[in-house]
């Protein structure tokens, strides 16, 4: 699951600069990962091969925190 949590940022610095330039595109998400395919890897592995896939998605973003359960 995806959850936006750009709300708690809404008074730090950087976004009204995010905002100006992307409207009001998400700028800090959660990600919550359920995958058993994960398991062998270190927290770094894990976190690479999840930041492949969602690379195009993420360069509008500020910050993603990722949580990954097996």
């Amino acid at each position: 699951s995806v959850e936006d949590e750009s709300h708690q940022h809404a008074g730090h610095g950087g976004a009204a600069e995010h905002k100006a330039e992307f409207g009001d595109s998400p700028s800090h998400i959660h990600i919550i990962i359920t995958s058993d395919t994960l398991d062998d890897l270190s927290r770094l592995a894990r976190h690479r091969a999840v930041m492949d896939v969602i690379e195009d998605e993420v360069k509008r973003l500020h910050a993603i925190r990722m949580t990954i359960n097996g």
